[in-house]
């Protein structure tokens, strides 16, 4: 009779273990089975996709919205990166048009307002924030609205107070009545956001 209690014990145990459950048996509220781990078995079974690997939550360490701003065709490639729809008009935010349609991790699609050469990426108000010099990563300071925003020295966003626009989250580094000039990586938002 020991030896099956204590056998029934063990198996207990292991049950718990093999669940991935941190609660003990006598907790209230338990789920009667559910993991609070992700589950690869039902991810290869085809059930569930894994964390950042849908187009609305790509990437693991840092998701993001492929088709946030419109490009419902956007993929997310191997739980890393967006890949835009050029066809349709969306290209990686802030890359030139010649990088073709896979994005840099953490990049977003957007949609293709003019050409940025290669030797403009980080240098203009649809690609602003110098990689190679700077260590930035290009935005499109145009992204919301701003079709008259400005790129400063390769850094940052510059938005048109007097056109109603102004830096997100009010991370300005300067301005004027009619211009705002934003921290790298701040884009021009509308002011009534």
């Amino acid at each position: 009779m020991m030896m099956r209690a204590a056998l029934v014990f063990l198996i207990s145990l292991l049950l718990v273990a093999c669940s991935g459950r941190n609660v003990g048996f006598d907790e209230p509220g338990l789920d009667a089975g559910m993991s609070e781990t992700f589950d690869a078995a039902l991810v290869d079974a085809g059930v569930i996709a894994p964390p950042g690997s849908s187009p609305s939550s790509c990437g693991s360490e840092r998701p993001v919205d492929c088709t946030e701003f419109g490009d419902s065709d956007g993929t997310c490639v191997d739980s890393s990166h967006c890949s835009c729809s050029l066809d349709d008009n969306y290209k990686c935010e802030g890359a030139s048009d010649e990088n073709g349609a896979e994005c840099a991790p953490g990049v977003v699609c957007v949609v293709r307002r003019g050409d940025v050469v290669p030797s403009m990426v980080g240098n203009s108000s649809t690609s602003c924030g110098d990689p190679e010099g700077q260590g930035l990563i290009p935005i499109d300071c145009t992204r919301y609205g701003d079709l008259n925003a400005g790129c400063v020295f390769g850094n940052h966003c510059m938005c048109r107070l007097d056109q109603g626009f102004e830096c997100a989250n009010s991370d300005v580094q300067a301005g004027t009545s009619e211009v705002q000039e934003c921290s790298p990586g701040v884009y021009c938002v509308p002011v009534d956001q």
